[in-house]
């Protein structure tokens, strides 16, 4: 088989399923022609989703020159997310800015903490109605008036004013609640960086609780990284205990994060993708439940199709 093909002539039905149009007999796909062979599943998937590759080669398994994770990845992490360069609450009712960023991860605050007071914050230019607010200048109080950097105060009444609203709306629901933001126009912003770092520290959760994380396709990774950045590795499950003479009583936990997904973690691990992908349905998840839960799922069943070594 010629490396610039990606084809498989074995038989597995309801995993890859390479059969030629109207099911005749196995075929040889050229990745620069994805979606014209009536191919399914996971090679239409790999096919269709994977921008980009061009005529990248299939070896073992492997596609050269593709980093992890890629653009179209974080992107879609952004959407499912949400992002504002203002503050807004989470479903929790935390505040939150740029891409799930918890501005109370020291706990839960009813005054701006020190940490949010230095963040470069600024005064919205007045009649503005995109990145940098909406409405005009008749309707804003004089503080808006002045665009500039944010004073302690102005941040601390626009933290309260975000506290007093409802939570878990659409982050464009908060924009008209703050007059403050913070400038994303850069390409390098204190908003853009935290991401990365939130990407990269997500990225060392997933190596340590998955053993060879680093060897599983990209999709397969995307996919992890998405539940982790979702919901944390979370803990595992501890049973309770009655209290006994001379030992205290000790309460159930349940288990949190990518720990309650136990089936999950045995297939990642035995790379079954098509396994992982029936088994990693997150609840709670809102309106984009259904969009993002997919999402997941098919970037396992991509990953079948990288995983397959290459036929002789």
């Amino acid at each position: 088989m010629q490396d610039d093909y990606f084809g498989m002539c074995l038989p597995v039905p309801g995993v890859v399923g390479l059969a030629g149009p109207a099911g005749v007999g196995s075929t040889l796909i050229p990745l620069s022609t994805p979606g014209t062979h009536g191919v399914n599943d996971a090679a239409a998937h790999f096919l269709t989703n994977c921008t980009g590759l061009g005529n990248a080669k299939m070896t073992c398994g492997k596609v050269d020159a593709v980093t992890f994770p890629r653009t179209s990845a974080t992107d879609k992490i952004k959407v499912f997310e949400g992002y504002a360069n203002y503050m807004y609450l989470d479903t929790k009712g935390l505040v939150t800015i740029g891409v799930g960023w918890n501005l109370e991860s020291g706990g839960a605050s009813s005054t701006a903490p020190t940490a949010v007071l230095a963040l470069p914050f600024r005064v919205r230019p007045a009649g503005t109605g995109t990145a940098a607010g909406g409405g005009n200048a008749a309707s804003r109080s004089p503080a808006e008036t002045s665009p500039g950097p944010a004073t302690d105060a102005e941040i601390e009444a626009a933290w309260k004013a975000i506290k007093k609203c409802p939570k878990a709306k659409l982050v464009t629901y908060y924009e008209s609640k703050t007059n403050i933001y913070i400038d994303d126009s850069g390409p390098d912003n204190v908003l853009d960086q935290r991401f990365k770092q939130h990407i990269s520290d997500f990225t060392s959760d997933l190596q340590g609780y998955y053993p060879g994380f680093d060897t599983f396709p990209v999709p397969a990774r995307e996919a992890l990284l998405d539940m982790c950045f979702n919901m944390g590795v979370g803990m595992a499950a501890t049973a309770g205990h009655k209290a006994t003479k001379g030992h205290k009583a000790t309460q159930v936990h349940r288990a949190t994060g990518l720990h309650q997904f136990v089936k999950l973690r045995t297939a990642v691990l035995s790379r079954k993708w098509r396994l992982a992908a029936d088994s990693c349905h997150r609840g709670g998840l809102g309106k984009d439940a259904n969009g993002r839960n997919l999402w997941t799922h098919d970037r396992f069943i991509e990953a079948v199709a990288w995983d397959f070594p290459k036929l002789a």
